[in-house]
């Protein structure tokens, strides 16, 4: 299982899809997740579940609810929680137990602001807000970096990074993942 995360205009989707065809993996995504609306009811930790539990490693997912929920729950406060605490913690629990490999898109702010321009944004996320997500991000990436020793937490940004250099180190891990 790869999971590709980032706040907004980061390089997610980029990724996934350069990821996809390099590597032949199944782009999977929450189907029913709208970028002005967010996730539509609690049906999406359910999903999440069932992918969770399947464990494929030839799947790449763009952004993951367990991670990305906490972030955007805190940047807009008047949003209602979709699951209660407790299915949260323990959604989390069995996404750490699986070991995925994790790919932060980091870019700068004001390349992701930039990116995002006058796109469709999720209700109630102005730029202060979408700034608040950026840095709820790196924080989030360096907390995953300490708690998952194995696989190792990947960083890209696309300003920088040749995506060659993540195909590399995602085929390690696939083949480390088929030797298990």
């Amino acid at each position: 299982m790869i999971v590709v995360e980032g706040p907004d205009g980061s390089g997610k989707t980029r990724l996934c899809r350069h990821l996809e065809e390099a590597l032949n993996l199944d782009y999977r995504r929450y189907p029913k997740l709208s970028s002005t609306h967010g996730p539509d009811g609690p049906d999406i930790a359910d999903w999440w579940d069932l992918e969770i539990a399947e464990d494929m490693p030839n799947r790449i997912y763009d952004r993951c609810f367990y991670v990305s929920e906490i972030i955007y729950q805190l940047a807009t406060p008047g949003r209602d929680l979709i699951v209660p605490a407790p299915k949260m913690v323990q959604g989390i629990q069995r996404l750490a137990i699986f070991e995925p490999q994790f790919i932060f898109c980091r870019v700068p702010w004001d390349v992701a602001i930039s990116n995002i321009g006058q796109r469709d944004r999720l209700l109630g996320v102005d730029d202060h807000a979408l700034e608040k997500i950026h840095w709820a991000y790196d924080s989030f990436c360096a907390m995953w970096v300490n708690a998952l020793e194995v696989p190792p937490v990947l960083e890209w940004n696309y300003t920088t990074d040749e995506p060659e250099a993540i195909v590399e180190q995602v085929k390690k891990y696939l083949t480390e993942w088929a030797q298990v």
